[in-house]
């Protein structure tokens, strides 16, 4: 027998799928048209709490919300209220609201409500929420602080799950924050299968995956097949990502997929439409360009709401954006001959141990690095700079020492409360630089300045970095420096990532960002040389 073909179920020409109703449908138009009236929803605006941080210490401190003040209610924006009720009606949506717009504000929306209602029928309400290990305390706190509820910590190691599983054998008592990777703990997976028989119930209502796209790429990998297995025992499942479009449409397509797997077309009708592609030898692949933007966009609503700071009327306002070239050292043309791990050559070329160290007169990124801290930049107070390799951090944190800078390192070697320390101490303005490769999830607000020392092949990517510190709704005194050697690396920004971000710009819409603004200015790229 042959293939069936899928069924393709469309509502209001939109792309509709067998989980949604009629009625769903037509209640999520009404929103999507509300959103570009720019409306509200009066009744959701004071559906958050907004407790202070001693509050918040309070309730994790008693495990209970008794000994603090819930007359306190925050105000969600006009368009908050829009995403609250957006992912209420659809149950199952990818939240692609941009950094700034309030995602995690929204979710905690999305939960008093659905416990209200709970409430009313005698029940407790639940959540699970998924997120990257390196900010699981902060997600927690703002859960706790939007919620006014005691919110619960699992990480994914072995003695941790089996730990809450033993607690909450016969009852889970709170909602539970985690990383990623206890969707492949298999004390867990056995924890929700044995609630599941034993009571005919899920432990927990609603499943929040935030960062979906670092973990549902590939629908081969393990953390997808237990991904499935998980969010199948949902009724409700919210996706959160920012990133306004994927390097690859597969990634998006999978994201889709996995909330709702009636709802797209196969994805070789579904890549055809949308991706432009090229022939390589015997196979086609992806260019990183796309087609029938607004036909995409206008399709896949029901399942994917994603808003903009820039399309909602937020203003950015004295922000700028800058790419600095500098030259290669002798030492390091050297080494290109050497070796094949140009990166490394740019950054640190210690890394290799042939007699190359990585300073000043070797490395000139990191001679453009302290002059632009030490001079350009003296009176900012704290500045954010990213590399994506772990040698290059310390080598450049030696070398700022030694220019009197002082800072410090926060990686995926570093523990939760190594990562918590170091926020709040580059918060409070202790020290000056802090030099990591965490892309997301952090908020930096006070900072107005990010340096790439190394940049990303993928531009979204450097937005996202760049919002640890533009994640305030209006963007105001906000700068990005681009630090790039000539040569290749060169020729890659201005080829490849440059390239991208138009591509992602024209297809799914940019929002205001300082480096993406730049990586834009075609005549400015052209110019560098």
């Amino acid at each position: 027998m042959g293939r069936v073909a899928k069924e393709v179920v469309y509502e209001n020409n939109r792309l509709k799928g067998k989980l949604l109703t009629s009625e769903t449908c037509q209640r999520l138009e009404s929103l999507i048209a509300l959103n570009e009236q720019k409306g509200f929803i009066s009744d959701l605006k004071h559906i958050i709490y907004d407790l202070t941080p001693s509050e918040v210490q309070l309730v994790k401190e008693s495990k209970s919300n008794q000994f603090v003040d819930l007359s306190n209610r925050g105000t969600l924006t006009d368009v908050q209220t829009l995403g609250v009720a957006y992912m209420y009606f659809a149950e199952r949506l990818v939240l692609g609201d941009s950094v700034g717009m309030g995602k995690t504000v929204e979710v905690c929306g999305l939960c008093n409500k659905l416990e209200s209602e709970y409430a009313k029928q005698g029940y407790e309400f639940r959540f699970l929420f998924l997120t990257n290990k390196t900010i699981v305390p902060e997600i927690r706190d703002k859960m706790i602080k939007f919620t006014g509820n005691y919110v619960d910590v699992v990480w994914g190691e072995k003695p941790s799950v089996q730990k809450f599983c033993a607690e909450n054998y016969d009852e889970c008592h709170y909602s539970v924050v985690a990383p990623h990777s206890l969707i492949n703990s298999l004390e867990f997976q056995d924890y929700m299968r044995r609630f599941q028989s034993d009571y005919g119930c899920n432990p927990f209502d609603i499943l929040i995956i935030d960062e979906s796209g670092d973990i549902l790429k590939n629908t081969g990998t393990k953390v997808w097949k237990n991904g499935m297995f998980l969010q199948k025992q949902f009724e409700r499942v919210i996706l959160l990502n920012a990133t306004p479009f994927e390097k690859s449409l597969n990634m998006f397509y999978n994201q889709i997929s996995f909330i709702d797997d009636t709802f797209l077309p196969t994805k070789t009708a579904f890549t055809e439409e949308y991706e432009i592609t090229r022939w390589v030898g015997r196979y086609s692949v992806p260019t990183g360009k796309y087609k029938n933007q607004e036909k995409f966009r206008n399709l896949v609503a029901y399942r994917y709401f994603a808003r903009t700071r820039k399309s909602t009327g937020a203003k950015m306002i004295d922000c700028s954006a800058d790419i600095r070239v500098v030259p290669l050292s002798p030492q390091q043309k050297y080494l290109l001959t050497k070796t094949s791990i140009p990166g490394m050559v740019y950054d640190c070329p210690s890394y290799f141990n042939m007699g190359v160290e990585t300073d000043e007169e070797t490395t000139p990124k990191l001679k453009a690095l302290v002059e632009l801290i030490n001079v350009e930049l003296i009176n900012e107070p704290s500045i954010l700079v990213y590399t994506k390799y772990k040698e290059a951090m310390y080598a450049m944190q030696r070398v700022l020492y030694e220019n009197g800078i002082e800072a410090y390192i926060m990686n995926g070697d570093s523990s939760a409360k190594e990562r918590e320390a170091l926020c709040n101490s580059f918060k409070l303005g202790d020290f000056r630089v802090l030099i990591t490769n965490v892309q997301k999830g952090l908020d930096f607000g006070n900072c107005n300045v990010c340096i790439f020392y190394t940049y990303d092949t993928n531009s979204n990517n450097m937005v996202q970095f760049e919002g640890r510190m533009t994640r305030e709704y209006n963007i105001v005194n906000k700068h990005s420096y681009i630090l790039v050697s000539r040569g290749n690396e060169l020729r890659t920004l201005k080829n490849i990532v440059a390239d991208r971000a138009r591509a992602s710009d024209l297809f799914a819409g940019s929002d205001f960002s300082c480096v993406l603004s730049i990586l834009l200015d075609e005549d400015k790229i052209r110019s560098l040389k």
